[in-house]
C-alpha cells in the first residue's frame, strides 16, 4: 500500500484534502458493517487525518443504504469517524457522526472543554491510502 501525505492545520483541512485528492488517485477503501442495521454499510474514502497532539485520527467515509432495485449500496451521506491513533483499523472506530472532521472532533471532545479555535490551530497530517 502506498500513501500520499500532506501537513496542515485543522483550519486548513478542506483545502489540504482537496490538494491531496485533486488528481483523483486510486484510493484504498474499506467496507464496514453497521451494527444492528443490515441495510447499511460504511465505506471509507481512503483519507485519514492524524492529529498527533490529541492521539486521534479521523477517517472520512460514506454512509450507504442498500438499494434493492440496484442491488447495490448507494451513498446516503458523508460521515467522519474517530479512531485512537494507535488503532486505525477501519472497523475499530470510537465514534462517528454526519459532519465534517473538525466538527466531529469537537463534538467527540466536548467534555474536555476544548475550544473550536484551539482545534483549528492544531497540526495534522492528511494521508491518502492508495
Amino acid at each position: 500500500m502506498n500513501e500520499l501525505k500532506k501537513y496542515c492545520t485543522l483550519d486548513e483541512l478542506v483545502d489540504c484534502i482537496c490538494e491531496i485528492t485533486e488528481t483523483d488517485p486510486p484510493r484504498t477503501s474499506h467496507e464496514i458493517k453497521v451494527p444492528d442495521d443490515e441495510e447499511a454499510l460504511i465505506i471509507t474514502e481512503g483519507v485519514i487525518i492524524h492529529v498527533e497532539e490529541l492521539h486521534l485520527c479521523v477517517r472520512t467515509a460514506d454512509f450507504c443504504r442498500y438499494d434493492p432495485d440496484e442491488d447495490y449500496y448507494m451513498p446516503d451521506f458523508s460521515i467522519s469517524m474517530i479512531y485512537d491513533d494507535k488503532d486505525t483499523e477501519p472497523d475499530h472506530y470510537l465514534y462517528w457522526e454526519q459532519d465534517s472532521p473538525i466538527i466531529t472532533l469537537y463534538n467527540y471532545l466536548h467534555e474536555k472543554n476544548i475550544s473550536m479555535s484551539y482545534l483549528e490551530g492544531l497540526n495534522c497530517m492528511v494521508t491518502l491510502e492508495t
